[in-house]
């Protein structure tokens, strides 16, 4: 191989490695693009690696989804000449962000991703926006008839049409009232397929509604359910696995433990949640504070804040701890008792939703706290601990010296027991998270304790601040969360990284 064909392979390396950089910084997880092989004709096959600690089934589903839509554009900046586009790189994460929240054929034409673009650009000036030196937030649905109707009829609305339709910007400009007025409490305005405004949708429930909020909780709701289906199924192949290793022995016992990982098998299958929340039919905008966070048909949210694209894997957030906790828990889907195990489905999912709330909140009010998830080594699905059981269970972690005897332990308690999440409202949890020191809980999500201090172990290798090391340390027996100050949200498993919000 001559220098000048080492000096271009060496070029792909370092342009590979600085995609990987831009792609993990976008969505919050570990990628690299490998060199795999170097054809004889100079063709170079590259992978695509998923970095993580864990292994989840939507985790693929994202680095399918990011992966094909990066050879689409890949394909599209590399000239005749076969020289790499180093001017992608600027544009990367919004290029990808528009074949996510677009028609990816459609983009193909130039006039419409040059209405696409100039829509989200008068997104982000509108975010920017105030009235009296007041943000307001605005929420916008581009969506087909079919996806109107939906909306009118589930959120009892009525649509006031907007005639001589309008661009975003000139809408708000021609009568400025609307910026105060159009708010995501009570209304919602609606783009057409050229992207301009063409409608207001307005609530004429004469309770109160969030209709933003409402909107896009049922947005997450969705996708909510189909994690623990997602979850459900992989336990379930997980023991279709063991069954078959089962089956390749002899003997009286392989039936036995044949027929108990049948019934496990059953029980997971049949445990469900009722639910009549329908996919939907429609792509949400929301704008505040010089901020774009948009709502596709995906298990994440974009977002678009002074020119810088993310994609805010929320989704992720939930699937890691569902995942978590269920997975001790699923074992009591066991019993037979269908009551039971739809009792205890309903009730994990509803606590780890609870907490994924509180959690989101939390960043949103830039409230710097460490919470830990400590699995229940025996698989108890108990919710209601006494702090005999509780010191037990907090053995196993890191801590300085355990608050269960102190005073304020006493708000995390009633009659002895422990609190579940269940037990208390929002904002109570805020408080008990705004101490500092971490705020523990086990695998049923009930609070083991408050204001705990996690020794960190200075053997000279750490790289983070206090908070984060202590998230890290906790993390080598548990699930540990860290919220920081400025709303960054890290999860880590087994001592590292796996998700960064």
């Amino acid at each position: 191989m001559d220098k000048l064909d080492e000096f271009l392979i060496q070029e792909a390396k370092v342009y590979l490695e600085e995609v990987g950089k831009l792609l993990s910084d976008y969505i919050g997880v570990e990628i690299t693009l490998p060199i795999e092989d170097i054809k004889n004709n100079g063709d170079i096959d590259f992978g695509f690696r998923l970095i993580s600690e864990i292994n989840l089934s939507l985790y693929e589903d994202i680095a399918y989804k990011i992966a094909g839509n990066l050879i689409d554009i890949l394909e599209k900046n590399i000239n005749t000449e076969c020289e790499l586009d180093w001017s992608l790189l600027a544009t990367l994460q919004k290029d990808l962000s528009l074949s996510f929240i677009f028609n990816k054929e459609k983009l193909k034409d130039s006039l419409y991703r040059y209405k696409c673009t100039a829509f989200l650009d008068d997104l982000s000036i509108i975010s920017g926006k105030t009235y009296e030196s007041t943000y307001t937030e605005y929420g916008f649905i581009l969506s087909d008839t079919d996806g109107l109707k939906e909306l009118l009829n589930r959120y009892r609305l009525e649509l006031i049409e907007i005639e001589p339709k309008k661009g975003v910007v000139s809408f708000f400009e021609t009568e400025k009232p609307f910026l105060r007025l159009l708010n995501g409490n009570n209304n919602l305005i609606v783009v057409d397929e050229n992207f301009m405004v063409m409608g207001i949708l307005h609530t004429v429930n004469p309770q109160e509604i969030y209709l933003t909020k409402s909107i896009i909780d049922e947005i997450l709701e969705y996708n909510f359910i189909k994690h623990v289906d997602e979850i459900k199924r992989e336990f379930s192949n997980k023991i279709e696995k063991v069954e078959e290793l089962v089956s390749s022995s002899s003997g009286e016992k392989p039936e036995v433990v044949k027929g108990i990982l049948a019934t496990i098998n059953e029980g997971i299958r049949t445990a469900f949640i009722n639910t009549s929340i329908s996919k939907a039919n429609y792509i949400l905008f929301k704008v505040f504070e010089n901020k774009t966070s948009i709502y596709v048909d995906d298990s994440f949210v974009i977002t678009s804040k002074n020119g810088n694209w993310k994609v805010q894997n929320y989704q992720m957030l939930h699937y890691i701890i569902l995942n978590y906790c269920l997975l001790r828990n699923q074992l009591f889907l066991v019993l037979g008792d269908k009551e039971k195990e739809n009792d205890v489905l309903l009730h994990i999912s509803g606590s780890v939703k609870k907490l994924f709330n509180l959690i989101c909140d939390l960043s949103n009010e830039s409230i710097s706290t460490l919470i830990i998830i400590k699995a229940d080594s025996y698989g108890d699905f108990d919710l209601s601990l006494d702090t005999s059981t509780v010191n037990e269970r907090l053995k196993e972690l890191p801590l300085r010296a355990p608050n269960t005897s102190k005073e304020f332990s006493k708000l995390i308690k009633k009659g002895g027991r422990h609190f579940n999440i269940q037990n208390l409202s929002v904002s109570y949890l805020k408080n008990l998270c705004s101490i500092d020191g971490a705020i523990i809980f086990d695998d049923s999500l009930n609070i083991l304790s408050i204001g705990e201090v996690i020794e960190v172990g200075n053997n000279g290798k750490e790289l983070f601040g206090t908070g984060t090391n202590a998230c890290q340390e906790a993390s080598k027996n548990a699930l540990a969360i860290k919220i920081s100050e400025d709303g960054d949200i890290k999860v880590f498993m087994k001592g590292k990284e796996v998700l960064k919000i």
